[in-house]
């Protein structure tokens, strides 16, 4: 029997490299607080007055129960 792993992480992009050589088989999944800390910080300024719609399909699709969904959205 194969035991599954689960990492929760903050994005950080050699946290991620590091956690898939170490643990070949496992499942990533992004902190969602610091994402959309980075999303505020990153984006605001540039999508002005377009940055809440942005976020509001943001959080749509990462609610997403299925992949098809996703995708559709």
């Amino acid at each position: 029997m194969t035991e599954l792993l689960v990492f929760v992480i903050d994005a950080v992009f050699i946290t991620d490299i590091t956690i898939k050589q170490i643990y070949l088989t496992t499942y990533l999944i992004y902190y969602i607080f610091h994402i959309s800390k980075n999303l505020s910080k990153n984006l605001k300024s540039k999508l002005c007055d377009q940055y809440n719609k942005f976020i509001y399909n943001f959080f749509i699709c990462y609610n997403s129960m299925s992949k098809e969904f996703f995708y559709k959205k």
